[in-house]
């Protein structure tokens, strides 16, 4: 009996064997029914889709002034060398504007700055109107590195930087635009990122023909 029991206990271990593949080979077509099912789910989600269309912004939508600075434009009224002038725009809901400067170093979370309230001027269009935010820095340090910033306060723009002007006569080079009217978003942007790679300062100039409230 002992004897007839070995090929019995083999052929139990085949089956068990066999069953364990058959467990095997059923997951695995499980899976793959799964992702199968999950591909075509995806695809019909992606084609219900295909009859949307893009909505055209009016320009209204598209440059109107947020409670968030932007157009933020650096420039100087006075001697380069120790002053600088920022301006930048909101919508008229913020009533106040400030600006931080520091000497930039290697850590800006160590940056000691100096806060200076603006000057803050309602600007009305025939689209939308804004405040616009002033602010000049004075009594800078010649031929310096400074980091910037504004905001109301409370909302801030990153960290933009400047260097003031040299007091000895070192060699200085800027450009001179006219009036970009046509392909701005198609090439200016290209062009101005060019010029500051290697110019310290860009000059633009352009004809304002519009009636003043277009101005």
């Amino acid at each position: 009996m002992l004897g007839a029991q070995g090929p019995i206990i083999n052929s139990l271990r085949g089956i068990t064997l066999t069953h364990k593949t058959r467990k095997t080979f059923h997951s695995q077509q499980f899976s793959a029914f799964m992702l199968l099912w999950l591909g075509l789910l995806v695809s019909q989600f992606v084609l219900s889709h295909d009859d949307w269309q893009a909505t055209e912004f009016s320009p209204k939508e598209i440059y109107a002034p947020t409670p968030l600075p932007d157009r933020v434009v650096l420039t100087w009224e006075g001697d380069p060398a120790t002053t600088q002038s920022v301006t930048w725009r909101t919508d008229a809901s913020v009533l106040k504007g400030v600006a931080h400067l520091a000497i930039a170093n290697s850590n800006g979370r160590a940056l000691k700055t100096a806060s200076f309230d603006a000057t803050t001027t309602l600007f009305e269009s025939d689209i939308n109107d804004a405040h616009y935010h002033s602010v000049t820095f004075q009594d800078l340090e010649p031929d310096t590195l400074y980091a910037y910033r504004v905001g109301d306060g409370v909302n801030w723009t990153e960290y933009y930087h400047f260097k003031t002007a040299s007091r000895n006569s070192d060699p200085f080079s800027f450009i001179y635009f006219g009036d970009a009217q046509n392909e701005v978003r198609t090439h200016w942007g290209h062009c101005t990122a060019r010029v500051f790679q290697e110019l310290h300062a860009l000059l633009l100039v352009q004809v304002l023909a519009q009636p003043p409230r277009h101005v």
